[in-house]
């Protein structure tokens, strides 16, 4: 057995639950997907820098209540337990704008 195989097969005994990045990144193009590939404020369509944002900076506060990462929040989006009136889709310049200036 070579080093990668070992180092993987040690990686899933520790982490169980853990999801490939593949299967991840599929998520994540799945979500964004649903938000018509683009950033709701200035149309950027660049995949690689679309961030999911909630609309009432409450991003955080959302997390920590219910104990979840972004990765399970997007498979919550996904499976319809979350209201996709509360999110929209940002590229990165917006949504630090939004932080920033309270709108982009």
């Amino acid at each position: 057995m070579n080093c990668n195989k070992r180092i993987w097969k040690l990686y899933r005994m520790c982490f169980p639950h853990s999801r490939p990045r593949e299967l991840i990144e599929k998520d994540r193009l799945k979500v964004i997907s649903l938000f018509k590939n683009k950033c709701s404020c200035c149309g950027i369509d660049d995949k690689f820098v679309l961030e999911l944002d909630h609309k009432t900076f409450s991003g955080s506060v959302e997390r920590k209540e219910l104990k979840i990462d972004h990765k399970t929040l997007w498979k919550m989006i996904l499976n319809g337990r979350r209201n996709l009136d509360d999110y929209q889709l940002l590229c990165c310049n917006c949504n630090f704008a939004k932080r920033q200036n309270e709108h982009c």
